[in-house]
């Protein structure tokens, strides 16, 4: 079955750095796979350069000025007559904006619109849109939700039961939708509320496998560790134990340094990082390039990632490292915890102190057998993906 048409669309992709951006790289693969017809649609705030460089469509304002005080969008203040009258300027800015995408693709049944990272305005605003569109013009639509940008306003009390509402709503209007979610535990969740199917779809293939150097200290990597919600201040207490039981520095770490914003808050914990043998400080930002050579460098990743934030939500680096061929050490109590035991994509474990029992066991292990074991978690991994994408996109 052929998928037609296909806009993949993604308000959030407006950082230089972080997921988004390549991401559009990883989906448009999947689907050119099947399709050629395939258009990727970014934030207009996205740098020109790497929009061009990475062939993406600039088009969507930002309607989270809120939350990313930095990034800032036009807007003319003025309510446009075909977009209605709406309670916040952001859900009137992505209805605007929908209703523009709609017109200006001359968007048909035969099409499809498909949001990889569902964001709550951008998918109001195309719901939205969608009411004052031809009936035998809507396109399908296809909406993965990661559990991160669906919560973000400000003016609603629960964004993402709002947004759950207009879902249903639209369905029983007889828009075709539907859904995936980044992990079992949100996709069942997500069942539950729109009483309908959720596939469960991580990234589409990110990389070939990189060898694993046998030589040399060994090296875990905390790749996207420049962030409080995925364990930065547990990082001194977890690095200076592993250096009180190996002072020869047999083992070493990479991380990055929080944002200026946060890190003024934080110098202390900054300042033990830094003061810390064996551990090299990268900046809050760096390049895809940088990120591979980190990866090449080293022969695990460490993902203390707090519980109750990663309640639904998966990890891009632990799918990233799956790839990569590089297993990983995690908490218990993420929904991705599960991903990586099912597929033995690490370790495991329910305490920072036992994070550092598995450094010590993991950096343990001869090199040629940690490769071969994140190579069949690897095979496994990308088959299941691989099916349920195709079943989710009815390729």
């Amino acid at each position: 079955m052929s998928l037609g048409r296909v806009l993949i669309c993604d308000p959030m992709c407006v950082l230089p750095f972080g997921h988004n951006v390549p991401a559009m790289g990883y989906f448009r693969q999947l689907i050119q796979n099947n399709t050629k017809d395939v258009y990727a649609v970014c934030c207009k705030e996205l740098s020109s350069d790497i929009a061009k460089a990475k062939c993406l469509t600039p088009f969507f304002r930002f309607y989270y000025s809120r939350y990313f005080p930095n990034i800032r969008t036009e807007s003319t203040g003025k309510t446009s007559p075909s977009a209605g009258w709406f309670v916040d300027d952001e859900e009137r800015l992505a209805t605007e904006d929908a209703l523009a995408l709609l017109k200006e693709f001359d968007i048909g049944a035969k099409d499809t619109l498909f949001h990889p990272h569902v964001d709550f305005y951008g998918a109001v605003g195309l719901l939205n849109a969608l009411e004052k569109w031809p009936r035998d013009r809507r396109p399908r639509l296809l909406l993965r939700f990661i559990g991160v940008m669906e919560n973000a306003s400000h003016t609603y009390r629960d964004p993402l039961e709002e947004l759950i509402g207009r879902l249903r709503l639209a369905m029983k209007d007889g828009i075709e939708m539907s859904f995936s979610a980044e992990t079992p535990l949100y996709a069942d969740m997500l069942a539950e509320k729109l009483e309908s199917i959720v596939t469960v779809t991580a990234y589409p293939e990110m990389s070939k496998p990189i060898p694993m150097r046998e030589h040399g200290p060994f090296v875990f990597y905390c790749a996207g560790s420049a962030r409080h919600d995925k364990g930065f201040m547990h990082l001194p207490e977890i690095f200076s134990a592993v250096r009180r039981r190996d002072p020869e520095m047999t083992i070493r770490f990479i991380t990055q340094m929080l944002p200026a914003a946060d890190l003024k808050h934080s110098m202390t914990t900054a300042r033990a990082l830094y003061a810390l043998p064996g551990v090299e400080v990268q900046a809050s930002a760096i390049s895809s390039e940088e990120m591979i050579t980190a990866y090449e460098r080293s022969h695990a990743v460490l993902l203390p990632y707090d519980a109750a934030t990663y309640r639904y939500r998966g990890s891009a680096v632990l799918m990233e490292a799956a790839f990569h061929g590089r297993p990983a050490i995690t908490l218990e109590g993420t929904a991705f915890a599960g991903i990586a035991r099912h597929y033995n994509l690490g370790v495991v474990v329910d305490s920072v102190p036992a994070m550092v029992d598995a450094i010590f066991e993991m950096a343990g292990t001869r090199r040629s057998v940690l490769a071969g074991r994140a190579a069949q978690a690897r095979h496994r991994f990308h088959l299941d993906n691989t099916a349920a994408f195709q079943s989710w996109l009815k390729i």
